[in-house]
């Protein structure tokens, strides 16, 4: 139960990692004013941060069994 539980805190971790990656992206296609511009630079910075975690604890947990 606990290996389980660690890969779903995995993909909550690819979840948001995503999503901090895509915020990042909205300076490219959006217009954004001063501060959101200066948050997406932070949410770019926290996406390699967060895949940084996703990967050592995919890591420590070891491939799927088959």
């Amino acid at each position: 139960m606990f290996v389980q539980q660690a890969r779903a805190a995995v993909a909550d971790l690819r979840h948001l990692q995503g999503f901090l990656a895509h915020l990042d992206r909205e300076r490219l296609e959006a217009s954004l004013s001063a501060a959101e511009d200066r948050i997406s630079v932070v949410c770019g910075r926290l996406s390699r941060q967060v895949k940084r975690v996703a990967n050592s604890l995919e890591g420590a947990i070891g491939p799927r069994p088959e």
